[in-house]
C-alpha cells in the first residue's frame, strides 16, 4: 500500500488520476467512489456532452502518444544505423 486514503491508494502517486490528468480529475473521469451522488456538473451540460468531452481529450493524447512513439522508432532507426 502506498500513502494515502482514497479509491487509489493502492497504486503508486505517479500512476494515479490526480498526478495523470491533474487534480480533481477522479471526478470528471468518473471515479467519485463512496459519493452519494455525482459531482456537480454546469447548468445546461449534458452526460452526453462530458463524455463527448473525455472521447476529444482521450484521442488527443493518443494522437500525442502515436507522435511521441513515432519519433523514438525514428531515433531507435537512426541509431541502428550507426
Amino acid at each position: 500500500m502506498w500513502p494515502g486514503n482514497g479509491p487509489f491508494r493502492h497504486l503508486p502517486p505517479w500512476e494515479r488520476p490526480g498526478w495523470l490528468y491533474g487534480p480533481g480529475s477522479c471526478w470528471t473521469l468518473g471515479y467519485w467512489g463512496r459519493a452519494t451522488t455525482p459531482p456537480p456538473v454546469a447548468p445546461g451540460v449534458t452526460d452526453v456532452q462530458v463524455l463527448q468531452r473525455q472521447k476529444e481529450i482521450i484521442e488527443a493524447q493518443l494522437e500525442s502518444l502515436r507522435t511521441a512513439l513515432a519519433d523514438i522508432e525514428k531515433k531507435l532507426r537512426e541509431l541502428s544505423e550507426e
